[in-house]
């Protein structure tokens, strides 16, 4: 999940009808891209793009998996195809594509849990 957000500080600045507090907290809590609308937006849409796609291919698995179990597939576009280029992040319970996928696509992640 992701959420980025371009908003008004505390306080608001000119031309701003109120500041985006709420937005800034859910901004925060998921790791996102915040910008103030009063500041050059430009380079705020790089920033995000880039949090976005390093967020894009990160899967939290459900339960603890036994790693030589782990299988991770695309099911998406009419075929079913195998992916390789992942890794296994303990630490974090993730899988993590190495590459990126297109509109349509899905990921299947399959696996034995260890409990």
């Amino acid at each position: 999940m992701g959420f980025s957000s371009v908003v008004s500080p505390e306080p608001a600045c000119v031309g701003a009808t109120a500041e985006g507090q709420a937005y800034t907290e859910v901004t925060n809590a998921v790791g996102g891209v915040s910008w103030s609308v009063c500041a050059d937006v430009e380079p705020a849409f790089d920033l995000m793009m880039r949090n976005y796609r390093s967020h894009s291919g990160m899967f939290t698995l459900s339960d603890v998996p036994d790693p030589g179990t782990i299988e991770v597939q695309n099911v998406g576009l009419d075929v079913m195809i195998v992916l390789e280029d992942w890794a296994y992040n303990s630490t974090l319970n993730a899988v993590f594509l190495d590459e990126a996928l297109v509109l349509g696509e899905t990921v299947q992640i399959t696996y034995k849990s260890v409990r």
